[in-house]
């Protein structure tokens, strides 16, 4: 058995990918995969830098806080995996957070948009095989597409 780490960060990414790599002998195919992710997160940090979301609170599920800290939003809240209780909801509400990053397979973000309605909810995924995903890369994929498509509505 191999365990590996799902954080979506750098580091993690890379840990783990080259565990599985250096097991199956496929080192030089994983630096390659590392390099295109490392790309399209640092694509999505520049993009979400000139959108100007940076600066602004969001709140974040749980799962994917990793992501959020590694395109470097500010995250003002982590709700999650449970549903968030009522107390927690109105303190979240307190932040004017203008994006709420749900989980897409565990979602429970829904009643933070109740009480933040101009905020825009997106839903990340944690692993391949829905929205025509089949790779890490593929999830990565999609989920920067969510975030810069919400920071352009954000940002307007």
């Amino acid at each position: 058995m191999l365990q590996i780490d799902t954080r979506y960060d750098i580091p993690t990414i890379r840990k783990s990918i080259m565990k599985i790599a250096e097991r199956l002998g496929t080192t030089e195919q994983a630096e390659t995969n590392i390099r295109q992710i490392a790309t399209v997160i640092n694509q999505a940090k520049e993009t979400l830098m000139e959108d100007g979301i940076l600066n602004m609170p969001v709140l974040v599920h749980f799962f994917q806080k990793p992501m959020a800290k590694e395109l470097g939003l500010q995250v003002a809240g982590v709700f999650g995996p449970a549903p968030p209780e009522a107390r927690q909801i109105a303190d979240m509400a307190k932040t004017h957070a203008v994006l709420i990053i749900d989980n897409a397979h565990n979602p429970v973000g829904k009643p933070l948009k109740e009480v933040l309605p101009d905020a825009q909810l997106v839903s990340l995924l944690n692993f391949p095989g829905t929205h025509q995903t089949k790779t890490l890369l593929d999830v990565i994929r999609y989920n920067v597409q969510q975030l810069t498509r919400a920071s352009c509505i954000v940002t307007k």
